[in-house]
């Protein structure tokens, strides 16, 4: 035997004792060969799971699920306009029954009520830097009786807003002074009449309602406007003071 060179193979050599594939073009029509799986949708929904109802196909007794009424802190549903029909009231209108609903929902009121009023006092002081007391004091005295209902209010405070809306819809006269856009914002003899009002009725938070000179407190506390409209005391003390229109006005 000589040495000779051996035969080159192919880049894939392919044992000729394998098995071949089959040809699928022979195979029976009951075959079934490997094929690729269908893409799912991205949330796979199986078919036989129960569908959910359709709420037009419903009956008129059939109770859907809903997001629940708010309540207020007592875990009762709004009712402060209980006993007054729409929650207007006379001489009231559609926005008096929403803000009532609103006020019960949200109990309290403005900022600055209760222990934080202390620490609101202070800083009150410190915002109004070096004024006369006396002269602020003399001024404010002569504001809260310049008109028959005076409110002193922020211009971006919602509550002085909803209390200004109170006041319109009710046919209230009253005199606006507007302090500045926000507490925060307050500067000069402005700063010292919110100083001045906290040490002299209690209250630096906005809005500050008096009616005939005297305080009520803001909206919804100190007593505040809507209490005092729930109970009636308001309309006494409006008519009192001369800020509701006559009947001949009406």
């Amino acid at each position: 035997a000589l040495l000779r060179e051996p035969e080159p193979k192919s880049p894939r050599h392919v044992d000729p004792s394998a098995p071949k594939p089959p040809d699928a073009g022979a195979l029976g029509p009951g075959t079934a060969l490997l094929r690729e799986p269908e893409p799912k949708s991205p949330r796979h929904v199986d078919p036989s799971a129960p569908k959910p109802p359709d709420a037009g196909a419903l009956g008129p007794g059939t109770a859907l699920l809903r997001e629940p009424e708010p309540k207020g802190s007592s875990g009762a549903a709004p009712s402060r306009a209980a006993g007054r029909g729409d929650g207007a009231g006379a001489g009231g209108g559609p926005f008096l029954g929403w803000l009532l609903a609103a006020a019960a929902a949200v109990e309290g009121g403005e900022p600055g009520d209760g222990p934080a009023e202390a620490i609101f006092a202070a800083e009150a002081k410190l915002q109004a830097l070096a004024y006369d007391e006396e002269a602020i004091r003399a001024q404010i005295a002569e504001e809260v009786k310049s008109a028959p209902v005076v409110v002193y209010t922020y211009a971006l405070s919602p509550f002085c807003t909803e209390a200004v809306k109170l006041l319109e819809e009710l046919g209230v006269e009253y005199k606006e002074i507007q302090l500045a856009p926000e507490w925060f914002l307050m500067l000069g003899e402005n700063a010292a009449k919110r100083a001045e009002l906290g040490e002299l009725y209690g209250r630096t938070s906005m809005p500050h309602v008096f009616v005939n000179g005297e305080s009520i407190g803001g909206l919804m506390e100190g007593p505040g406007l809507v209490p005092l409209y729930e109970s009636g005391e308001l309309q006494s003390k409006l008519q009192a003071a001369g800020a509701l229109p006559s009947a001949e006005d009406q």
